[in-house]
């Protein structure tokens, strides 16, 4: 199949060029987008209380300003802490935790720090109980082997009646024996005066992030609910690590819809050149961020917003290289094949950013957190790419002189069609009656036709009808435009997100980062398998919607059982995620490469110039706003919310309605009035699809809303 795609002779040879330099262009566009998925837990490491190898340390790992100012000590204690998602609504509605007590640093580097925070209103408060001798730990921390540990109290004295008697213990509960308790606390000597609501074993300078599985809060009593999220006041390090992803990502696709549509009229040779070069100037400038001892935030958003638009000149230009090179019913293969750059890059990306991750840097750079080795070396790679794009890549078949002459035997040889929505060239002559260049040779008839003078005419009267909006009038963009705007969500959570999950069930940043590989490994298989049979079976939508089906059941499995195991049971986390890396990518890379070439030229343009590029970016534009939106989405999910829990639940919604916006189409390739298994299957999947989407929904806000509206005590 590759044989009859690339041709014979000098076509051939000059189409295999063209294939490996555009491959190893965007291959290294991916690779450079990967440093800030590696680096996150070490800008942001996993709090102190975790215990772990990525744990934050204000000496060894101490973060990066203002990523981890959530974590240090002296910043929290400053901004104090907000209680949220609490089924005691008084202690929801108690205001701002504002530290009382500071306590001066250790040996071990850690700044001053606060031990006691109390609420706005006086009634509650949030500190270490830290009985020197241990002799009172099981009745405060709900452990003998807790010395010490972080309560939430009520303060007894500001307290009404009713407060007290519903969450202050008496002796008489002493005697009660609730498993659900933590032996229920004594009222005599206590540091907290026997009103605990909520306890968390460990005495850390600040409590456990959200969204930790190792450190967590529990209720002292089965009537005080679900524990609250307990979240410092200043912003999350997670939501402001997704936001620069948001900021990059916006512009990344406000600069495709632009950059397809320049693409359609520049030197696409020149344009990807530039693209690579400026990409790797500013992938630079974030490592130069330490050298510059950097931390305001608008630097940061400047360097990222300008790399997405320097980005976004990658994709629609290849996808056109492409186009004027490839053709036949071969597409899906060729293209998907071809498209497992991505996945290529960003295991390349991975590998090298791990790499450099663990080269000693001096200062707190130990090895396992050199940070801006990880942009330095993927600056290095992309700018060097763009020097052999500008010495070595032909466009189109003209620039290497191939005639119609070599062009037409090829497709004869082959016995191709020109595309699988256009019908093929007969004796040079278009199904319009146009005239065939003989010294042109494009993507397909369209780029091999001389129009008419009616034709051109006509051409010139709607010549912004031939742009944008054209191509949005094309039947599927719209439909395949709104289902990778979920598809992308899903994976570039993964593609940013899955090294920071690693670290957080306790994978060192270094070994999540080689261990994210095999994510982009299982896409592989997954996207060319998807190429495959959408080429046998002679339509892409149903493949797609397939994919995104199972994605589903597969998204829930993951997380159970990596929950579970932790950093343990690594070959059943490499299986996990090969499995899920190609449920993930197969429609992601089926809908970027084969279905918009195959919509690029639609029948419906009926010979006019095709809309490689603009298809190309209209949809992965559109794409790329989902994308832009995990970023914040997903940031403010994982420290809020009940933690990685919503998350996935977020994933799964996405997946659902990906699938869901493919409905319409689906729906149009039944027969009329008449019942088949594969109508029955199709539909029944449609409701299924449905529900899940309603139940993740609503999981998703039941995490993020208040659990019991009833004010206990009240």
């Amino acid at each position: 199949m590759l044989t009859r795609s690339l041709g014979t002779g000098k076509l051939a040879k000059e189409r295999l060029i063209v294939l490996v330099i555009t491959f190893f262009s965007y291959m290294c566009f991916h690779a450079s987008r990967i440093p800030p998925s590696i680096t996150k837990g070490v800008l942001h490491p996993h709090s102190e209380s975790a215990g772990s190898l990525g744990s934050y340390n204000p000496r060894t790992n101490p973060g990066w300003l203002p990523f981890s100012q959530d974590l240090v000590p002296d910043v929290v204690a400053k901004s104090g802490y907000v209680v949220s998602n609490s089924d005691i609504c008084q202690l929801d509605r108690a205001g701002k935790f504002s530290c009382t007590k500071i306590k001066h640093g250790k040996a071990d580097g850690a700044k001053d720090w606060c031990s006691r925070y109390v609420s706005e209103d006086g009634k509650f408060c949030l500190k270490v109980d830290d009985q020197p001798d241990g002799k009172y730990a099981k009745q405060d921390c709900g452990t003998a082997n807790a010395s010490t540990c972080w309560v939430i109290y009520g303060i007894r004295a500001n307290l009404t009646k009713e407060e007290r008697k519903r969450f202050c213990t008496t002796e008489k509960d002493n005697n009660n024996n609730d498993e659900n308790a933590f032996n229920s606390l004594s009222t005599k000597k206590t540091a907290v005066d026997g009103c605990v609501l909520y306890v968390q074993a460990g005495g850390y300078h600040l409590p456990a992030e959200v969204d930790s599985d190792t450190v967590a809060w529990h209720s002292v009593q089965a009537k005080y609910g679900k524990p609250p999220d307990i979240i410092p006041a200043v912003t999350d390090g997670k939501v402001l690590l997704g936001s620069l992803m948001t900021v990059y990502l916006l512009f990344y696709a406000f600069g495709m819809f632009a950059a397809g549509h320049i693409a359609d009229n520049v030197s696409l040779r020149l344009f990807l050149s530039i693209g690579l070069l400026g990409s790797g100037i500013l992938i630079a400038g974030i490592g130069f961020a330490k050298i510059l001892d950097q931390h305001n935030l608008l630097y940061f958003y400047v360097i990222y917003g300008v790399q997405g638009l320097f980005q976004s000149i990658g994709w629609p230009t290849v996808v056109a290289i492409m186009g004027n090179w490839f053709q036949g019913d071969t597409r899906g293969f060729i293209m998907t094949v071809w498209n497992s750059h991505t996945s290529v890059g960003n295991m390349v990306g991975k590998a090298l950013s791990s790499y450099a991750l663990s080269i000693p840097g001096g200062d707190t750079l130990n090895q396992g957190n050199n940070w801006p080795a990880t942009f330095f070396a993927c600056a290095i790679l992309i700018s060097t790419m763009s020097v052999f794009v500008f010495c070595f890549l032909k466009e189109s078949p003209s620039d290497a002189g191939i005639t119609l002459e070599d062009y037409e035997n090829d497709n004869s040889n082959n016995n191709t069609t020109t595309s699988l929505l256009t019908e093929p060239l007969d004796k040079g002559i278009d199904n319009n009656n146009n005239k065939i260049k003989s010294n042109e040779v494009g993507y397909g008839s369209v780029s091999l036709v001389e129009e008419t003078n009616d034709a051109a005419a006509a051409a010139a009267e709607n010549k912004e009808a031939t742009g944008i909006l054209r191509a949005l009038a094309i039947p599927g963009v719209i439909e395949f435009a709104l289902s990778l705007f979920f598809c992308k969500f899903v994976a570039y959570t993964f593609i940013y997100w899955l090294p920071y999950y690693l670290g957080h069930i306790g994978f060192p940043a270094e070994t999540a980062g080689y261990l994210s590989i095999f994510f982009d490994l299982g896409g592989i298989p997954g996207g060319i398998m998807a190429g495959v049979i959408s080429d046998r079976l002679g339509t892409r939508g149903i493949v797609i919607f397939v994919y995104l089906a199972l994605t589903i059941p597969a998204l829930y499995t993951y997380r159970e059982i990596t929950e579970a195991l932790g950093p343990s049971g690594v070959w059943l986390h490499v299986v996990l995620m090969l499995l899920l890396g190609a449920l993930v990518n197969g429609p992601y890379a089926l809908i970027t490469t084969a279905v918009s070439a195959d919509l690029g030229q639609h029948k419906s343009l009926k010979g006019s110039k095709a809309l490689m590029a603009t298809v190309a970016g209209i949809i992965d534009g559109t794409g790329s706003v989902g994308a832009a939106a995990q970023g914040l989405v997903i940031g403010w999910l994982s420290s809020s919310c009940q933690g990685w829990n919503a998350v996935f639940g977020a994933l799964g919604f996405c997946s659902a309605c990906s699938a869901i916006c493919l409905a319409r189409m689906l729906w149009a390739d039944f027969e009329p009035k008449k019942i088949t298994l594969y109508k029955v299957v199709v539909i029944s999947v449609i409701v299924l699809l449905i529900g899940a989407a309603i139940y993740n929904g609503y999981g998703i806000i039941e995490d993020c809303g208040v659990q019991d509206a009833q004010c206990l005590g009240s």
